[in-house]
């Protein structure tokens, strides 16, 4: 493990704060769009600061409940371009132990079916919706990302073997 002096954090410090003041002081504050990217970028900093800050002493209390087939919600972030960001409620696929697997689920039906989509008729737990998910945002998070205070629901065994058929056509498994 590389050995960080006092005066390479103060840069990282002071290079972090440099680019922040630049993204606020270059964002276009007349426009609506701009100020919610920026916005939502500083909260994401805030908020993965204090997973960082948290984590040597986190313990999650529903750890029993977050296994195969669970539905929990997760944020995700922010992130570039067309990566999955945000908060949304996610399939467990498997769990180790600091961490989970999920494929994310949106209400958003997509315009063009291919074989990594995957139609949830319901999330038992959850509102009475149709969800879908694309295997293809397959991910590997945190359980500290988890929303353990938000309901908890769960999907049905033919669910999970859809998601797996699709990760199968997909290479992915």
């Amino acid at each position: 493990m590389k050995i960080i002096s006092q005066e390479e954090l103060e840069k990282s410090k002071g290079n972090l704060d440099a680019q922040i003041d630049k993204l606020y002081s270059s964002t276009n504050k007349e426009s609506d769009d701009e100020r919610k990217r920026t916005n939502n970028y500083l909260q994401w900093i805030s908020t993965k600061t204090q997973y960082v800050m948290d984590e040597p002493s986190f313990v999650c209390d529903k750890e029993d409940k977050l296994k195969r087939g669970a539905v929990v919600w997760i944020e995700f972030g922010f992130n570039v371009g067309d990566e999955f960001g945000g908060r949304h409620p996610a399939v467990i696929l498997r769990k180790t132990p600091t961490s989970v697997f999920v494929v994310p689920l949106s209400s958003q039906e997509p315009s063009v079916k291919k074989d990594y989509h995957v139609k949830v008729e319901k999330v038992y737990g959850f509102k009475n919706m149709v969800r879908w998910t694309n295997v293809l945002t397959l991910q590997n998070v945190s359980i500290q990302r988890i929303d353990t205070n938000a309901s908890i629901g769960n999907v049905k065994g033919k669910v999970l073997n859809d998601i797996n058929e699709a990760l199968k056509k997909c290479h992915i498994f």
